[in-house]
């Protein structure tokens, strides 16, 4: 059918997209493997849900809590800004410090 084809983004869409990429490289190996595992235990123990993922541009983290009806979606721009959301989930969601 001739009108279920997705539409291609235009050059001036694909150029608005591509001036906005920023240079922040976000890979989780680059983040403390600990603290990523004591934010997830921390969520689940009370009984929520974590979701870890990537921008479409790959130029934030996107990090989403379920907890109960509620959804918290954080966007952090680098390992510093991720680093920071962790340390605040784990104290938010548990009685640990971070380590």
């Amino acid at each position: 059918m001739a009108g279920n084809k997705p539409k291609t983004p235009t050059s001036k869409l694909l150029r608005f997209k591509q001036n906005r990429m920023t240079d922040v490289e976000c890979y989780y190996s680059m983040a403390d493997a600990v603290l990523i595992l004591q934010a997830i235990d921390a969520v689940t123990r009370s009984g929520g849900a974590v979701m870890f993922g990537l921008t479409s541009d790959g130029g934030a983290f996107s990090f989403l809590i379920l907890d109960g009806d509620d959804k918290v979606r954080e966007y952090p721009h680098g390992v510093d800004e991720l680093t920071q959301l962790l340390r605040t989930t784990v104290v938010t969601y548990s009685d640990d410090e971070p380590a």
